[in-house]
């Protein structure tokens, strides 16, 4: 252009700038006038040529940027946003390598990526976060522009990395969005100084659309993790709860122990990638473990491995430690003896776990697999262990049990002899398992015994029925001689220098013979013995103890029959004998039934009826879990005291146990007295109190009348059942309930939920294993038992002493139908106590009302009645439509929407006879 006129173009933004340098004179005369005017506009024409060509330019980066952006949020996952960035961000933005790093605070890591110039990824070395460009941008939240690395010394260990690759500049965005700090995107140049304040503005705004990028792909990725996460946590759960609930049913079975094990074994085979799974029970004496049950490859229950001693091979240590193993090197696992059979088999992984109930071992449960086990399987036995352990104990005490009760019927029940010890003899021969029971009672002949009832399906003829053993010089003679019991082996009867006992051609390697002993007179003696060297223990010979009683008394009990029949002439003194000897039979059944609650664990509930049996029944089963219980049932039943046996047989019975009735609290103080308050929350609050879900804290917690909780206070214990917190009055901070809930009421809730006094969402809550406490009226069989608890408790508060029941009042106690309930009786017995003067306990008669009771006032019974008579009116239709069934589906509660108890009530109060109905339509039919 010359000396006169220099025009200087640059790209400033979107702005093109120019500078025109003319002569300080203008009087050079016309000519040079017009060259400057020339020179000029030649200038303000190239200036709008390169302005065009600036803006359309700009135009097309932002454009590209558009594209890129649009193209970057329809990307979901993290690692291949990183790929794609890396390639398509160099046609917006000229760069020779590229970084992301993303920062995890909780962990205080950092994730980082790098791609080269053709977009392929660059190893990078592990690196403190501190030491990253992407840690200064994420704490200052500025751009790091660093125009030279070699005079650069804050990042030592990436600048020497860089450099080592050839890049010469850096710039190094923050990634940040209006919700959170993600990291840092770092572009870095062969040129030094590469970056203007103009193209870091536009690097910004990149950065910005990066960031969402980039947040939308890591929240993608969190959620495909959590989803994953919770997919295997429910297929986990789902295969808990198979098993769980296969094992659980299995357990509740009316069958043998081998039966019941066996159908657990399949379930683990089943559920849990079992090859085989095999179950084993702890023998009496403690010193070898049986096998039980085996499913999967192998099932049958002989071989080597179906008696273990304790403490060898892998089953036995288990039980010896009482620690769970686990391994998935089976074949290089040195508890594993038979190492070629693992591998000929491809057994990969072994798991095993201790059955243990109330600190002992009662046996083992292990699993072979042909993959690998986790340690999730091993939660999985924990919780199985747990039931089978409990169902096998449960099992022996229900056998054993059943045993008492059978032996107790019979003596009861059948005064024929022969056929009465042969029944009981059975019943001990499978409970206990044995090959031989035999009972031997003294011949005519003094000085011999007679085997009179023998139990032994395998005999080899040396033990007969009708076999005569001399007293003197024989096993069984010495202990009907001395009144003392012997236990031992076969080895201890040759010590003894009796070879001539038939027990040892026999076959039997142990045994134990009891006397049999009434009013210190020895009647007999029971023997038992075994072919296996399993001798019996202490607890055995306790339990046998007792059973040796009652046959003695059956024993007495016959011999006492016989006299009768033989004696008509003395028939006033046969029926003395005969009184006396039932009210010893009284006795005993009492002691009887007290070691029936004992071995129940329900010493604090009296009873043993079927009903009550079958309420404590339910009660052993809910009792280990966490679950919800609704007791329902009429007033005065006792729903407490259940409650307390639920919280005494739990998990938690070291914890507090806190009742609450809610009935008894104003609705206005409800909420604070369960919950909690602030201080301040109300007036009168003058200080923080806790409530009854803090107090129980890993306890549990008994909300009794629970259908009359206010509807606001349902709300709030609804929330408490879903979502396991709660906050006190006037707080505002969450508060955590580690608490077992079990609720009662005698209440229709059913019923309240169709008036909308009671909400259903909250009865689904608590109704998740709802027991129904049965009225007296339907447990006869407890009142003569509940009567004598009562009048030894309150007799014995009064200093008194009574010397037995009268009859008459008994059959009016039994009559009655006890409206009241246990409460009803417990006040009468109390005030006849306190009244009767007498040496045998009595009722006055005028007590026990059996008329209705009634709040109405005069002027309205009229109106009473008739309703009373159309209400019992309907119920018999009810029953005559129902052939006179109450309960069932098919029965007239369920025509009439009512609950059982409740139309028993109502059939008892207004005095309807609902067999003849079942009379009726049985003449019917015939």
């Amino acid at each position: 252009m010359g000396q006169d006129c220099v025009l200087l173009l640059g790209d400033v933004g979107a702005r093109a700038v120019y500078l025109v340098e003319t002569p300080t004179s203008f009087g050079r005369g016309s000519g040079e006038s017009s060259n400057v005017e020339l020179r000029w506009r030649r200038g303000t024409v190239m200036s709008s040529t390169v302005q065009r060509a600036a803006e359309k330019a700009l135009t097309e980066r932002y454009e590209a940027l558009l594209r890129v952006s649009q193209n970057l949020i329809s990307i979901r996952s993290s690692e291949e946003l990183f790929s794609v960035l890396a390639r398509d961000l160099r046609a917006v933005v000229s760069f020779y390598v590229m970084g992301i790093g993303i920062y995890d605070e909780k962990a205080h890591e950092l994730r980082l990526t790098s791609y080269g110039e053709p977009g392929d990824p660059l190893q990078v070395p592990k690196l403190a976060p501190e030491e990253t460009f992407t840690w200064w941008v994420y704490q200052h939240q500025q751009p790091l522009i660093i125009p030279s690395l070699h005079v650069e010394t804050r990042f030592p260990a990436v600048v020497e990395m860089l450099k080592n690759r050839g890049v010469r500049s850096v710039c190094v965005l923050p990634l940040t969005t209006v919700h959170r700090r993600l990291g840092g995107l770092a572009l870095g140049s062969i040129e030094v100084d590469a970056y203007s304040k103009e193209e870091v503005s536009f690097l910004s705004l990149l950065a910005n659309q990066v960031a969402l990028a980039v947040d939308s792909a890591l929240n993608f990725d969190a959620s495909q993790h959590a989803q994953e996460t919770l997919r295997a946590a429910m297929s986990e759960r789902t295969r808990l709860a198979a098993v769980r609930a296969e094992i659980g049913m299995a357990l509740a079975r009316k069958d043998t122990l081998r039966g019941i094990l066996h159908i657990c074994a399949e379930a683990m085979v089943r559920h849990l990638d079992a090859a085989f799974a095999r179950i084993w029970t702890l023998n009496s004496e403690g010193h070898e473990l049986e096998l039980q049950a085996s499913a999967g490859m192998y099932t049958r229950l002989d071989g080597r491995y179906s008696r273990i001693p304790f403490g060898q091979f892998k089953i036995g240590l288990i039980a010896q430690e009482r620690i769970a193993y686990l391994t998935n090197e089976v074949q290089d696992d040195s508890r594993i003896d038979d190492k070629d059979w693992a591998r000929n088999e491809k057994m990969i992984s072994f798991a095993g776990y201790p059955l243990v109930v109330e600190d002992r071992i009662v046996g083992v449960m292990g699993m072979f697999s042909q993959k690998l086990l986790t340690e999730s399987t091993l939660n999985t036995l924990s919780f199985l262990a747990d039931g089978i352990a409990q169902g096998i104990g449960r099992k022996h005490a229900e056998d054993r049990l059943q045993l008492l009760l059978d032996v107790t019927n019979q003596v009861v029940s059948n005064l024929q002899l022969h056929d009465l010890l042969r029944a009981i003899s059975a019943s001990i021969r499978r409970v206990m398992h044995c090959d031989l029971v035999s009972v031997c009672l003294p011949d005519s002949d003094v000085n011999r015994l007679q085997t009179f009832v023998l139990d032994f399906p395998e005999s080899k003829g040396f033990i007969r029925e009708e076999f005569f053993t001399p007293i003197e010089g024989s096993l069984s003679g010495s202990v009907f001689s001395s009144s003392k019991l012997w236990n031992g082996k076969d080895s201890d009867i040759l010590q003894l220098g009796l070879k001539d006992e038939a027990a040892i051609p026999e076959g039997l390697k142990t045994g134990c013979i009891l006397p049999l002993v009434s009013r210190n007179r020895v009647l007999g003696v029971l023997c038992l013995g075994r072919r296996e060297e399993n001798a019996f223990s202490q607890d055995d010979i306790e339990f046998l103890t007792q059973v040796a009683g009652q046959i003695a008394i059956a024993i007495e009990n016959a011999s006492a029959y016989r006299q009768v029949e033989h004696a008509r002439a003395e028939l006033e003194k046969a029926f003395e004998e005969i009184k006396r000897l039932k009210d010893r039979l009284q006795d005993e059944n009492l002691v009887l039934r007290e070691q029936i609650d004992q071995a129940l664990m329900f010493e604090e509930i009296v009873g043993a009826s079927p009903a009550l049996r079958a309420v404590l029944s339910r009660v052993s089963k809910v009792a280990p879990t966490d679950s919800t219980v609704l007791l329902t049932g009429e007033t005065g039943t006792g729903k407490e005291l259940i409650a307390r046996a639920i919280h005494k047989r739990s998990r938690r019975f070291s914890r507090a146990f806190v009742s609450v009735n809610c009935a008894a609290i104003p609705s206005s103080l409800i909420a604070s007295e369960l919950f909690g308050h602030e201080k301040g929350a109300f007036t009168g609050a003058t200080q923080r109190r806790l409530g009854r879900f803090e107090l129980a804290e890993e306890g549990t917690l008994f909300l009794d009348e629970v259908g009359e909780l206010p509807a606001e206070t349902q709300i709030t214990l609804l929330r408490v059942l879903q979502e396991h917190e709660f906050e006190r009055v006037g707080g505002n901070q969450p508060i955590l309930a580690n608490v077992r809930l079990i609720a009662a009421t005698n209440r229709d809730l059913e019923a309240a939920i169709a008036a909308g006094t009671f909400r259903s969402d909250l009865f689904y809550r608590l109704n998740v294993f709802p027991i129904e406490i049965p009225p007296l009226r339907e447990r006869q069989e407890d009142i003569p038992l509940l009567v004598e608890y009562f009048i030894a408790h309150f007799a014995r508060k009064a200093g008194k002493s009574f010397r037995g029941i009268n009859k008459k009042t008994l059959d009016l106690l039994l009559s009655y139908p006890w409206p009241g309930n246990i409460r009803e009786l417990q006040n009468v017995v109390e005030r006849s106590v306190i009244v009767c003067e007498t040496e045998n306990f009595s009722v006055d008669e005028s007590w026990l009302s059996r008329r209705p009771l009634s709040t109405e006032p005069k002027g309205t019974l009229k109106l009473s009645h008739t309703l009373a008579a159309r209400e019992k009116e309907t119920i018999e239709a009810a029953l005559r439509e129902s052939r006179g069934r109450v309960s069932g589906p098919s029965g007239a509660a369920a025509k009439l929407g009512i609950h059982r108890s409740t139309l028993e009530s109502k059939i008892t109060s207004l005095k309807i006879d609902k067999y003849r109905f079942k009379t009726a339509s049985a003449s019917k039919n015939s």
